[in-house]
C-alpha cells in the first residue's frame, strides 16, 4: 500500500477564503452545527467563536455594501427573472420602497402626522418619568380628578456578550 500524503491547501487570497464556505443551506447548517458541537463539547472557547462570528459578520457587511453596485451590474446581465448562481437563487429586483407623504399637501395626513409626533414625544417624556419611580406614588389625574397609583415599570434585562472589534 502506498503512503498517502495529506495536503492542507491554504487560501491564497481573500476570495479563496470566502470560497471555502459552502453556499447551500445544508452546507451552512452543517458548518454551523459542527462549530456548535465543538463548543458544546468544550473543544473550542465560546468567546473565541463569538469574536470570530462578529468578525465574519462585519467582513460580510463591508464587502456586501462595498460591492453593491457591482452586484447589480452583474445581475443585470441575467435579465429580470430569477436565476440560479452557485446554488442560490438571485433576482435583480426592487428590495426597498419608501414613500414620503410630507409633500402630498394632504391636510388630513399632516394632522395625523403631527398628532403622532406629538403623542410620541409626550409618551417618551412620560416613560422617562415612570423609569425614575422607585416605589408606587399617588398622583392626581388632571382629566378625571381622581387619584391614581403609579407603579414603577417592570424592567427586564437580557444578558449577552457585546463584542466591539478594535
Amino acid at each position: 500500500m502506498e503512503d498517502q500524503a495529506i495536503y492542507h491547501v491554504l487560501p491564497d487570497s481573500p476570495i479563496s477564503v470566502l470560497e471555502m464556505f459552502g453556499t447551500s443551506k445544508q452546507q451552512i447548517n452543517l458548518f454551523a452545527s459542527k462549530v456548535i458541537n465543538e463548543v458544546e463539547a468544550g473543544n473550542i472557547d465560546p468567546l473565541k467563536v463569538k469574536v470570530l462570528c462578529k468578525t465574519l459578520s462585519e467582513i460580510a457587511d463591508k464587502i456586501d455594501k462595498g460591492t453593491k453596485d457591482n452586484q447589480k451590474t452583474a445581475a443585470a446581465l441575467y435579465g429580470e427573472k430569477p436565476f440560479e448562481f452557485m446554488g442560490a437563487e438571485l433576482h435583480l429586483t426592487s428590495t426597498y420602497t419608501a414613500y414620503d407623504y410630507s409633500n402630498c399637501g394632504d391636510s388630513v395626513w399632516n394632522d395625523y402626522d403631527k398628532t403622532i409626533r406629538d403623542a410620541s414625544f409626550h409618551k417618551k417624556q412620560q416613560e422617562d418619568f415612570l423609569k425614575t419611580l422607585k416605589a408606587p406614588i399617588q398622583v392626581l389625574n388632571d382629566e378625571t380628578g381622581e387619584v391614581e397609583t403609579l407603579f414603577p415599570p417592570v424592567k427586564s434585562v437580557t444578558d449577552g456578550v457585546k463584542v466591539t472589534i478594535k
